[in-house]
């Protein structure tokens, strides 16, 4: 008994060196010829590069890098994934064949708070760029902090003013309470960076 087993070498399911060495076990004449892809033209992401973690509010500039093994053009569109910002930021850009092209898409700000899935998708201006849309997208992810809370205690607010003043260039949410307004429910102190 014999099997030939063509192959590009790219495992997709289960695994193919255990199965041979099985069927060699059990007598099966295994030959293996490999396939060679034809140097055909590929266009991908590498990676999305952003901050593990920022502010709302902040700019921040974002990082898409792209391979190519051809000089061609490509457009980069990238999803923030933030509800109440711009929903895409789209990029024309120039790939030199056996480069890696960053492409920057500065001053990004995040209008809400939480964790957020980031993508980028490459697309060629001519299809005929590309072979595998497959690895035409990258995601990554990041979590978009608010803006830092304080919570000022006093039993007087004159003596905390200058305190208040100070913070308050800081770009701080300030909450400036007496003893009678203290939050009630010790959870609601979560909500606080800083007391």
């Amino acid at each position: 008994r014999r099997l030939i087993l063509f192959t590009d070498g790219r495992q997709t399911a289960g695994d193919a060196a255990e199965e041979v060495k099985r069927l060699q076990a059990s007598g099966v004449d295994v030959w293996i010829v490999p396939l060679r892809r034809a140097n055909t033209a590929e266009i991908l992401i590498d990676k999305i590069e952003v901050p593990r973690t920022m502010r709302t509010e902040r700019p921040l500039d974002a990082r898409v890098f792209v391979l190519s093994n051809t000089t061609t053009q490509a457009k980069v569109t990238f999803y923030p994934g933030d509800k109440k910002g711009p929903a895409a930021y789209e990029q024309v850009v120039e790939l030199q064949a056996g480069q890696r092209t960053p492409v920057l898409f500065p001053g990004i700000k995040y209008r809400t708070p939480g964790y957020k899935q980031l993508e980028a998708i490459v697309q060629p201006l001519h299809p005929e760029d590309d072979t595998l849309p497959e690895n035409n997208h990258a995601y990554t992810f990041t979590d978009v902090e608010a803006e830092s809370r304080v919570l000022i205690l006093t039993s007087d607010l004159e003596e905390v003013k200058h305190l208040v003043g100070a913070l308050e260039t800081e770009k701080l949410a300030l909450d400036v309470r007496t003893g009678g307004q203290l939050p009630e429910n010790p959870e609601e102190y979560r909500r606080f960076d800083c007391i």
